[in-house]
């Protein structure tokens, strides 16, 4: 889950490329947010969906600014060793917990649980939750991983595309140009539909874009020379805290630009401080680890509070103790099964172009 090395020519691009083992950090923050919505003890607050958000912005920014110096140095995107980098380091850990979870939730007699391991290994889970109108027992969570998948997809060679026709600041206004069509899109679909598509508001891949697409045009700025000042983060840190306290119901039409923008905002300030203070802190030991095992902990959690509660209801001991076996599975699966694959594809991969996996 290494942060890749890369290079652009330009001094200015120089302090983004290396491990920076405070964006772990920052996983670390998202999950824990994540942890805490499902403790079922801050109910009143839209903590896991600012987490999910978070995770959103700042797979934006990385994948971005990786496929932007890899355009500068080689003046060219090899896609195929992405998409299979990208393969070897999601895939593995979520077919381990879809088989593990699954055998489990059929011991159980939970057969629909069971089931909806397909929706998620084909990352489909945000359709198939949008169709059915509800999330889906024991993978409703893989929503996100879906939106980021079809994310991949589609932005490299959309991405290629723009980078040959236009320079920095025009690649930028274009990203944000994007960003505001997909909030218009958003708030469309609520003036026409409300609450029925509540739904494809907060799961859709489309509809979500822009949470990572902020992302994506942060990225390209800051290795352009922009640095967030005191205003970009108060408004960074604004809006976080408003998708966090805001529930009304049009908050499913601006919440993702509010976590996406924000989210954006603050990452790209984190990155480019100078006194490092937020840098330590997120750098701390147990900070990057947690971000190191953030994914595998995010896919074990929800299957085993299934398991546990059924319906995420439960005693908060029992919600807690599943918690600490998810960061157990999420290690085992780390260690002994993501990093030897994922590795085995850098080795196969070696001298071939292109960035490597985060």
């Amino acid at each position: 889950m290494s942060i890749p090395v890369m290079s652009e020519s330009g001094a200015g691009a120089a302090r983004f490329t290396g491990y920076r083992p405070w964006l772990d950090g920052v996983r670390a923050v998202a999950i824990l947010l994540v942890l805490l919505e499902h403790t079922n003890l801050f109910k009143q607050f839209n903590l896991g969906g600012v987490g999910v958000g978070i995770f959103f912005a700042l797979s934006g920014y990385l994948i971005t600014g990786l496929l932007w110096d890899e355009f500068a140095r080689e003046g060219r995107l090899a896609l195929v060793p992405f998409y299979l980098r990208r393969f070897a380091r999601l895939a593995p850990a979520l077919v381990i917990v879809v088989v593990v979870a699954g055998v489990a939730f059929l011991a159980e007699g939970q057969r629909r649980a069971a089931f909806n391991g397909l929706f998620a290994v084909t990352y489909t889970a945000n359709y198939a939750a949008i169709f059915s109108g509800h999330h889906l027992a024991g993978f409703g969570h893989t929503w996100s991983l879906a939106v980021e998948e079809h994310f991949y997809l589609v932005w490299p060679p959309l991405m290629l595309l723009l980078l040959r026709r236009l320079q920095a600041p025009g690649f930028i206004k274009a990203v944000l140009a994007l960003c505001v069509a997909v909030l218009c899109w958003r708030a469309l679909l609520f003036v026409f539909f409300g609450e029925q598509v509540r739904l494809m508001l907060y799961a859709g891949s489309l509809e979500r874009l822009d949470s990572l697409l902020y992302g994506c045009a942060a990225a390209v700025a800051v290795r352009r020379g922009w640095r967030p000042g005191i205003g970009a983060v108060l408004a960074g840190v604004v809006a976080v805290a408003a998708s966090i306290v805001w529930l009304a119901p049009l908050s499913s039409v601006f919440g993702p630009t509010l976590i996406g923008a924000g989210g954006a905002l603050l990452i790209a300030a984190l990155d480019c401080e100078r006194r490092a203070v937020m840098q330590q802190l997120l750098s701390a030991k147990l900070m990057v680890r947690t971000g190191i095992l953030s994914y595998g902990i995010y896919l074990w959690h929800i299957p085993l509070l299934q398991l546990v509660t059924r319906n995420g209801e439960g005693p908060l001991l029992h919600i807690l103790a599943a918690m600490g076996l998810a960061v157990i599975l999420a290690y085992v699966s780390y260690r002994y099964c993501e990093v030897p694959i994922r590795d085995s594809v850098r080795r196969r991969l070696a001298g071939k172009p292109g960035p490597a996996p985060i």
